[in-house]
C-alpha cells in the first residue's frame, strides 16, 4: 500500500511487551497509525535480545532502533541537573546518542515528521531538523510531581516542589517548540497551556480483548491492578489498607484483596499482610478483572488519564475511585461508577455493592456501556491522526 507519512516515533520506553500506561499508550499508537504511515521506531531503552517484546513491537514497524541508557549517566546526569534549571526527570534522559540517531534517521529514511513521547525526551525537540514535530504529553509530569509533594515529609517536600516548577516551565517551553500536541485529559492540558493549544488524545481499552474475556461463573473478591512501582499505585494502597479495608473486613472477614500488575516484588512489606492476595503480572487483566467482585482505584496522587479505571469499567466489574482519577473520565458518577474522597464514603460504596448484586450489575453495565461509547483506542488514534496531519501541512506552509 502507498503509506500517507513517514514517521518517527521517539519513546523513551520501548513499547513492545506494555505494562506502565505511556508503553500501552505507545504501542496502541504505533499498531494502528502503521496500517496508514510508515512508522520508524527509535527508542531510549533496549531490552535484552531474548525478550518476547521485540516480536510484539517490531511487525508494525518500518524500522526499529533501540538504544541501551546505562543507569548510571541517568544518575548522573539527574545529580548534576540538582545544581542546575533542568528538571531531574529531563536531564536523565538527555541523551547526544539519541539525538544523533534521530538525525541519522529523518535523513536516512525521508522523515516527514516527527512524534515524540513525554516532555522526558525534551532534549530531542533541540535535534535540527526540518520536519515538523508532535509531542504527547500523556498526561503533566508537573502536576503529578506537585500532586506527590502533598505526600512527602517536610525534608523531601522541597525537592518535589522544585521538580514540578522546572518541569512546568519545560512543558510549556516544549509546547511553543512543537507544530503539534496531545495529551490524555483535560484537567492535565489547563495545567500547561491555554484552552485550544492541546487537543485531548485520551487513553483508551481494546473493546474486543474485554468483551471476548471470560467472565467468571462467580465473581470473588476486590482487585486492585497497576504498576507497583509507580508511587501513586502505592500511596492509594497504603490509604486502601490502612484506612478502608478495616472497615470492609469487619463485616467481610473472608473477603480478599487482589493485587495484579507488574513489579509485584515493589509491593511494599506492610502491605503483606492477611486477606491481601498478590497476583503479580497476569497473562490477561481483562479475564482477572471479571473474576472480581469490585475494582478499587484509591488513587490520591498523579496524574493523566488512569488506564486502570477504562479497563475496570471494560471489564464490566463495578468499580469504586476517587475524584482525583474519576474526574478525568468522561462518565457520570454514580451511574457508570462510584467516586468517594473519604476512607468512610469510599468503604460505604464498597459495602453497598456486595450487599446489593442488582444495584453493583447495573453500574457495571453502564459503565462498560460508556467506555465502549468513548474510550475505544480508534477515538484517540484518529485525533492524533489528525495531529499529524495539520502539523505536516502547516509546515509546509
Amino acid at each position: 500500500m502507498d503509506y500517507l507519512m513517514r514517521v518517527l516515533f521517539v519513546t523513551h520506553r520501548f513499547p513492545g511487551g506494555a505494562y506502565r500506561g505511556d508503553q500501552m499508550r505507545a504501542l496502541a499508537q504505533i499498531k494502528a497509525l502503521s496500517k496508514q504511515h510508515d512508522i520508524h521506531v527509535l527508542c531510549y531503552e533496549r531490552p535484552p535480545a531474548d525478550d518476547p517484546a521485540w516480536a510484539q513491537l517490531r511487525p508494525f514497524c518500518a524500522s526499529l532502533t533501540a538504544l541501551a541508557r546505562p543507569r548510571w549517566r541517568m544518575l548522573w546526569q539527574a545529580g548534576v541537573a540538582l545544581f542546575g534549571a533542568r528538571p531531574l526527570q529531563v536531564a536523565m534522559f538527555d541523551s547526544k546518542r539519541l539525538n544523533e540517531a534521530a538525525e541519522r534517521l529523518i535523513t536516512a529514511h525521508r522523515i516527514e515528521l516527527m512524534h515524540v513521547q513525554l516532555v522526558r525526551l525534551a532534549g530531542v525537540l533541540d535535534v535540527p531538523r526540518s520536519v515538523p514535530v508532535v509531542l504527547d504529553f500523556v498526561d503533566a509530569l508537573s502536576r503529578n510531581m506537585a500532586s506527590r509533594s502533598e505526600q512527602e515529609p517536610w525534608y523531601r517536600r522541597w525537592l518535589f516542589q522544585l521538580e514540578a516548577r522546572r518541569l512546568l516551565a519545560i512543558e510549556r517551553d516544549a509546547l511553543a517548540k512543537s507544530d503539534g500536541a496531545v495529551i490524555s485529559a483535560a484537567a492535565d492540558a489547563r495545567e500547561i497551556a491555554q484552552s485550544g493549544s492541546l487537543a485531548i488524545a485520551a487513553n483508551g481499552v481494546d473493546i474486543d480483548t474485554f468483551l471476548l474475556a471470560p467472565t467468571a461463573t462467580r465473581r470473588d473478591g476486590l482487585i486492585f491492578h497497576g504498576n507497583w512501582a509507580y508511587f501513586p499505585n502505592q500511596h492509594g494502597l497504603r490509604w486502601l489498607l490502612d484506612q478502608v479495608m478495616p472497615t470492609i473486613w469487619a463485616t467481610h472477614p473472608d473477603l480478599s484483596l487482589k493485587l495484579a500488575g507488574a513489579n509485584s516484588e515493589a509491593i511494599p512489606s506492610w502491605a503483606r499482610r492477611p486477606g491481601v492476595q498478590i497476583l503479580g503480572r497476569v497473562p490477561c487483566v481483562a479475564t482477572v478483572l471479571k473474576q472480581a467482585q469490585v475494582a478499587v482505584a484509591p488513587l490520591q496522587t498523579g496524574s493523566g488519564q488512569s488506564l486502570k479505571i477504562l479497563e475496570s469499567m471494560a471489564a464490566g466489574t463495578p468499580t469504586v475511585t476517587t475524584s482525583r482519577a474519576g474526574s478525568a473520565v468522561d462518565a457520570e458518577p454514580g451511574r457508570d461508577f462510584l467516586v468517594a474522597d473519604s476512607a468512610q464514603a469510599f468503604a460505604q460504596h464498597i459495602l453497598d455493592l456486595l450487599a446489593n448484586p442488582v444495584r453493583s450489575q447495573e453500574l457495571a453495565s453502564a459503565g462498560c456501556r460508556r467506555i465502549g461509547e468513548r474510550y475505544a483506542w480508534a477515538r484517540s488514534h484518529d485525533i492524533l491522526a489528525t495531529v499529524w496531519d495539520r502539523a505536516r501541512r502547516h509546515a509546509k506552509g
